[in-house]
């Protein structure tokens, strides 16, 4: 999946200690990318929309969840500040994950 692909869960999987991750996965560059902050604000209001649902308590009962932003690339100031807005309103622990670029040729 992609940043782009608002409509859709990219990653959802357990921690040992019983949380539900849902990844969230962006390997553009967010400076060089300006709409990516749209795409996460649609994307995040998806996550949120599906772990208020009926659907996540069916799946996952009172499972506490986190939503992992995995990302090549640091967050731009403007995605950071729709982190913190989205954090806030929602009370859901939301956490960034810089993974770097991956390179095959390295």
């Amino acid at each position: 999946m992609t940043l782009s692909e608002t409509n859709k869960l990219d990653i959802v999987a357990e921690s040992k200690q019983g949380e539900i991750i849902l990844a969230i996965s962006a390997a553009q560059n967010w400076e060089k990318n300006p709409s990516m902050v749209k795409d996460l604000d649609k994307k995040l209001r998806n996550y949120i929309h599906y772990i208020e649902s009926d659907l996540y308590t069916q799946e996952h009962g009172d499972a506490p969840v986190i939503i992992d932003i995995m990302t090549a690339h640091k967050l731009s100031p403007e995605a950071i500040q729709l982190v913190d807005k989205v954090h806030k309103a929602s009370g859901i622990d939301i956490r960034i994950t810089v993974m770097g670029a991956f390179n095959p040729f390295r």
